[in-house]
């Protein structure tokens, strides 16, 4: 049997670990329900994100409102993923880990000539702001023929690109072994395997 894996699974494990104080239960409640695979209701973060990567492509495609006001900042990253290869979706099968025969999974927001593209919405950005990310490395570990990751980051009026290569991005593996070393010890390893068995 194997087992699906998505660097959003593993986002939300990680995401955890960052949440202090009133804010930490409802970080692991949020990952209990991404493991257990339960709908989770759009916030209005994420639909501003959903938003404005759809302003991106209409822009790409010359069917964009001029008159948004996200759309100076949408340009600039139209410019930049203009004829990539859009929604991709990555599959790979992995060699055991940790005893789990794994398929990885990811949809790519662009993928041109090498570089995969990841278009960000966030209100507040610094610089590293994804460094600990799981997506750069589970992605740049899916798809063989790429050797850069972008993310391509804007609150609406500023954009900002954070780039990471294959040489100095971490292996997934190591991520993931982490994660199942978790889920035993905290006796949710029988979930994982309940939910998310490949089809």
């Amino acid at each position: 049997m194997r087992y699906l894996m998505t660097q959003s699974l593993l986002n939300s494990y990680l995401y955890q670990f960052k949440c202090i104080d009133e804010y930490a239960d409802a970080a692991h409640e949020s990952f209990l329900n991404t493991l257990w695979r339960k709908p989770q209701k759009t916030t209005p973060a994420m639909q501003r994100g959903i938003d404005f990567e759809k302003l991106v492509y209409d822009i790409c495609d010359n069917k964009a409102d001029i008159n948004n006001k996200w759309y100076e900042a949408a340009s600039k990253i139209a410019a930049l993923v203009q004829c990539a290869r859009r929604q991709f979706v990555g599959i790979k099968r992995t060699n055991y880990i940790a005893g789990i025969d794994l398929l990885l999974y990811g949809r790519l927001d662009g993928l041109k000539a090498g570089t995969i593209y990841d278009i960000k919405f966030t209100t507040k950005y610094a610089v590293g702001k994804f460094y600990s990310s799981p997506q750069h490395p589970m992605y740049l570990d899916i798809v063989d023929n790429a050797d850069r990751f972008v993310y391509l980051v804007s609150n609406g009026s500023h954009v900002w690109q954070e780039t990471y290569t294959r040489e100095e991005t971490k292996p997934i593996k190591q991520t993931i072994e982490q994660f199942f070393e978790y889920l035993k010890n905290m006796d949710l390893m029988k979930v994982y395997i309940e939910k998310w068995k490949s089809k």
